[in-house]
């Protein structure tokens, strides 16, 4: 009673889980630790701070490489009227994940994707 069938079998049905069905690797909440300069975090951080290094924690929903990329996916829940709002609001957190994955896996990220669960779709935060 608790899951909705219905939107459970529409993210199933979906082409974001038939293009992870068909990858070459799949990482599911892939846990990440990395370096990162401190205005990839705060872009308008103090410029005397600006190349300190600062340590991102962070787990990454879903990415799965497709012709040797990476490919990241984050689910969200928020209730939105359409799937670009959430774009639009998370995607700095897309952007240093995409940083992360790159410097962990050592391969190119090709797309960001956000799914939202209320939505039932997909929408892309960046594409290389």
């Amino acid at each position: 009673k608790v899951v909705d069938l219905d939107r459970a079998q529409r993210f199933l049905d979906s082409d974001t889980v038939t293009r992870c069905l068909n990858a070459e690797a799949g990482y599911k909440e892939y846990r990440f630790n990395v370096k990162l300069p401190a205005w990839r975090i705060d872009p308008e951080i103090d410029t005397a701070f600006r190349e300190e290094e600062v340590i991102l924690q962070g787990a990454v929903d879903l990415a799965f490489v497709e012709d040797g990329e990476l490919v990241i996916v984050d689910y969200k829940t928020d209730r939105v009227k359409a799937p670009e709002i959430l774009a639009e609001r998370y995607a700095a957190q897309l952007m240093l994940y995409k940083d992360a994955m790159e410097a962990c896996l050592g391969l190119p990220v090709k797309e960001c994707l956000i799914y939202s669960i209320d939505q039932s779709s997909a929408v892309k935060v960046y594409q290389k």
